[in-house]
């Protein structure tokens, strides 16, 4: 049974790397084939984003928590993650770390109790700049803008500019783009 599973993930990985080799032949036929195969692994996405660079990495921990409205961006190098095991690992069953007696974690507990799963929402028209990193908990509004290289965690209200690390939203998209044709 086990090597069947082995084989399986395996078929997976390769169907899932010729879809993502179609970005530099049709990008039509590519995200076509993206958004499809997100869906079937239970990713939340009602409608067709505009674009899902092939290098976008989406935690595999629960895709199902995972969505992306109408219209979105995504560029190179992405991650969406999820998941926290921080607070897991360094624990270390209570070896490194006094608590109080009342407080120990057992070990079957541990996994449940300690580990963070979170959900990530894009809305609608959502620009994601090059190697932004959306941290477990992220809610991003409609028509925003999320930087290159932000580490976003929490909400974001529609049409925030969010740059930065820790990420802040700087900015109001129709008040910025009032200013910037204001200027000419």
């Amino acid at each position: 049974m086990r090597i069947i599973k082995i084989i399986a993930k395996a078929i997976d990985r390769l169907y899932l790397k010729m879809i993502k080799s179609l970005l530099h032949i049709d990008v039509k036929a590519y995200m076509k084939r993206i958004v499809k195969y997100y869906r079937k692994k239970g990713m939340d996405i009602p409608q067709m984003p505009r674009y899902i660079y092939n290098d976008t990495y989406f935690d595999p921990k629960d895709y199902s928590i995972i969505q992306i409205g109408e219209g979105c961006t995504i560029s190179r190098k992405v991650m969406f993650l999820t998941h926290d095991y921080s607070m897991h690992t360094v624990y270390n069953d209570g070896k490194d770390f006094s608590l109080k007696e009342d407080k120990k974690i057992s070990e079957r507990d541990k996994m449940d109790s300690l580990l963070v799963l979170k959900p990530i929402y894009l809305g609608d028209n959502v620009f994601v700049g090059a190697r932004a990193s959306l941290l477990p908990g992220t809610h991003i509004g409609n028509n925003s803008i999320v930087a290159a290289g932000a580490v976003v965690k929490g909400e974001y209200p529609p049409g925030s500019i969010i740059v930065g690390n820790p990420a802040k939203n700087i900015a109001n998209v129709p008040e910025w783009l009032d200013k910037k044709f204001d200027t000419q």
